[in-house]
């Protein structure tokens, strides 16, 4: 079996998939929106869009 090569892209045809934590739409990588410079939220909270994610803030 050939290794993969460093070019290849996806060598293991792995899909990463995130959940907008507002609405629940299954998301892209493509497509989130995460909360990186806000300190006490964690990056790995994804979003559709920064709609969602104010909709989500005012919840909070």
């Amino acid at each position: 079996m050939e290794e993969p090569s460093d070019t290849t892209p996806n060598p293991n045809a792995e899909t990463t998939r995130e959940v907008c934590e507002h609405c629940g739409t299954v998301l892209d990588p493509m497509e989130w929106v995460t909360i990186d410079d806000e300190p006490g939220y964690e990056a790995s909270l994804h979003f559709c869009d920064e709609e969602c994610l104010e909709a989500w803030r005012a919840e909070a």
